[in-house]
């Protein structure tokens, strides 16, 4: 199985197409929690990366899956624990959230994690 590295730009086209239409997939912020609070993305679940184990079997593994996180590779370890787990499609952030601020919402507060 392989996991799909989203830019920045192709998820934001995702969120945009799936707000009209629904959502085809689950968008997990692997952050903690006050990382979250500081700043995320709409829609978004926040199950922080120590969760996640025991909180994969709230999604179908049908269910396509998009981690993300700061910088990446926290969402990286995400998506190897939902593919262990028998999701068929995962797909990180590629650069996580001080990506999509730097490319998409400069706006955007990203907590540092500590």
């Amino acid at each position: 199985a392989n996991v799909e590295r989203l830019k920045p730009r192709q998820l934001h086209s995702l969120l945009e197409q799936t707000s009209s239409n629904g959502r085809e997939y689950t968008v997990v912020d692997v952050r903690e929690p006050r990382e979250f609070a500081a700043g995320h993305l709409q829609f978004s679940v926040n199950i922080p990366i120590r969760e996640l184990p025991h909180r994969l079997a709230d999604f179908s593994v049908n269910s396509p899956l998009v981690f993300l996180c700061r910088s990446g590779g926290r969402s990286r370890v995400a998506c190897e624990l939902a593919l262990r787990a028998g999701f068929q499609k995962v797909a990180d952030l590629d650069g996580g959230m001080l990506a999509w601020a730097a490319g998409i919402d400069p706006a955007m507060t990203v907590a540092s994690f500590e």
